[in-house]
C-alpha cells in the first residue's frame, strides 16, 4: 500500500492511496492518468499505542474472507451486498481497504474474478483463476467452497511441517549457543588452570583449547565467514539453477525428505483435483499448479510434464518420466485417466498423502528425540572429558 499526492490535469492537488506492485509502478500509473506526481511513499497501515505497525496478510485472512462470501452467496445474499458485510466485520487494515477497492470495482462493472485479480499481493492467480471459472459456470459459491477447503487444508500442513521442524531447530540453535558459550568463556578459564599446573593435556583437551583460541582471537573473522557464506547461499538460491539445486536437494534429504516430498506432493493433488474440479481445462490447470507447488524440483517436472500433456500424452505417461512422482501416484493417476474419474483419483491422492504427512509428523517426533538426545550426549561427553580428565591427571599426579 503506498500512499501519495498529485496534481491532477486540472490542476487541483489531492491526496490518496492505492495498492501497487512497487513505487515506480504506482508513480507511472499516475502519470499515465495525467497527474504530476508530487510524493509516493509506502504506507504505514495503523497505529497501536503511538506506534505504527504494518500486518501481514496471512492465508487464515483470505480463507476467513472465502468462507464468508461463499456462505452469503450460497444463502442468496447478492455479490455486493456480501463483499459489503465482510467490509464491515474485517478488522485487518489493509485487507479492509482491499475489499472496498474490489467493491467499487464491481459496483464499476467487473466481475468478481476481475476485481481480485487487481491484487496479486492479496489474491494469488490461482484463486482468481477459479472464481472466474466458476463465473462462467455459474457455480461461484461452490467454487469458493471449494477454495476454502483447499486453503484450510493448505494451511494445515504447512502448520503440520512447522511443528514436525520446530523441535530440531530449537535444540539444534540451543546446542550452538551453549557450545559457544563454553568455548568462549569457560575453556580459557580451565586452559588457564592446566596450564599453570604443567599437566600434559590430553587429545580431546587440546582440541578444544585449540577451538577456544581459534575462537577468542578471531571471532570476528568467524562473524565475517558466517556472513560471507550466508549471503552467498541466498544469492546462489536466487539463481534459477540455484534454487533447483536446493529445492531437489530438500526432497532427497536424508530425515526430512520423506515429510517434504510428501507434503509438496499433497499440495500439487489438493491444488490439480480443486483446478479440475471446478471446469478448467488440463493444460492451464498444471501451469497454475506448478507455480503454487512450493519446491522448483517439482515445478521442473510439472511444467515438463505439462509440455508433454500438450502433445498429446496423458498426465500419468507425462509424470511417470519425473524422479519425484513415486510410481504409485503416477499409477493411481493412470487408473483415474482411463475410467474418466480423474477428479476423484486426485481426490483419493491428495487424502492418501495428508494420512502420510502425519504419519511423517508422528514418525519424525518420535525419531528426532532420541537423536537430538544422542547428538547432546556425544557433546556433552566431549566437553566432560576436554575439562575433566587432565583434572583427574592432576588428581593421579598428585597421588
Amino acid at each position: 500500500m503506498f500512499e501519495y499526492k498529485v496534481i491532477s490535469s486540472e490542476g487541483v492537488p489531492y491526496s490518496d492511496s492505492s495498492e501497487s506492485g512497487s513505487r515506480l509502478e504506482l508513480m507511472n500509473a499516475l502519470e499515465a492518468d495525467g497527474n504530476t506526481v508530487i510524493y509516493v511513499k509506502e504506507k504505514k497501515e495503523f497505529n497501536i499505542g503511538g506506534l505504527t505497525l504494518t500486518a501481514p496478510i496471512k492465508p487464515e485472512d483470505i480463507a476467513l474472507f472465502t468462507d464468508q462470501l461463499s456462505t452469503m452467496l450460497n444463502a442468496g445474499v447478492p455479490l455486493l451486498a456480501s463483499l459489503e458485510a465482510i467490509y464491515e466485520q474485517t478488522t485487518h487494515t489493509a485487507f479492509k481497504k482491499v475489499i472496498a477497492t474490489v467493491i467499487k470495482d464491481v459496483n464499476g462493472g467487473l466481475s468478481l474474478s476481475q476485481a481480485l485479480n487487481k491484487h496479486p499481493n492479496f489474491f494469488e492467480p490461482l484463486y482468481t483463476n477459479m472464481i472466474a471459472s466458476g463465473e462462467k459456470a455459474g457455480t461461484v459459491d461452490t467454487v469458493l467452497r471449494r477454495l476454502e477447503t483447499f486453503i484450510d487444508k493448505d494451511i494445515s500442513t504447512k502448520k503440520a511441517v512447522k511443528a514436525a521442524l520446530r523441535y530440531p531447530i530449537m535444540v539444534f540453535t540451543a546446542m550452538i549457543i551453549a557450545f559457544s558459550v563454553v568455548v568462549v568463556f569457560v575453556i580459557p578459564q580451565f586452559a588457564t588452570l592446566f596450564t599453570q599446573q604443567n599437566v600434559e593435556l590430553p587429545v580431546p583437551t587440546r582440541i578444544l583449547i585449540g577451538v577456544s583460541s581459534f575462537f577468542s582471537n578471531y571471532w570476528y573473522l568467524v562473524i565475517i565467514l558466517a556472513g560471507l557464506v550466508t549471503v552467498a547461499f541466498r544469492q546462489f538460491v536466487k539463481t534459477e539453477k540455484g534454487r533447483l539445486l536446493w529445492d531437489g536437494f530438500k526432497l532427497k534429504s536424508p530425515i526430512f525428505g520423506n515429510l517434504i516430498t510428501k507434503s509438496s506432493l499433497a499440495r500439487f493433488s489438493h491444488t490439480l483435483q480443486t483446478l479440475s474440479s471446478s471446469g478448467i481445462q488440463i493444460i492451464d490447470a498444471l501451469e497454475s499448479v506448478a507455480n503454487t507447488v512450493g519446491n522448483e524440483a517439482l515445478k521442473s517436472d510439472i511444467l515438463r510434464a505439462r509440455e508433454d500433456v500438450m502433445s498429446g500424452n496423458t498426465i500419468a505417461s507425462s509424470l511417470k518420466k519425473s524422479r519425484h512422482f513415486p510410481p504409485l501416484t503416477v499409477r493411481m493417476i493412470d487408473i483415474g485417466e482411463q475410467a474418466g474419474a480423474i477428479d476423484e483419483m486426485l481426490e483419493n491422492v491428495a487424502k492418501q498423502y495428508d494420512r502420510d504427512v502425519d504419519y511423517e509428523v508422528k514418525r519424525l517426533s518420535g525419531m528426532i528425540e532420541p537423536i537430538m538426545t544422542v547428538v547432546m550426549g556425544v557433546f556433552v561427553v566431549i566437553l566432560a572429558l576436554g575439562v575433566f580428565l587432565p583434572m583427574w591427571n592432576m588428581y593421579s599426579a598428585v597421588q
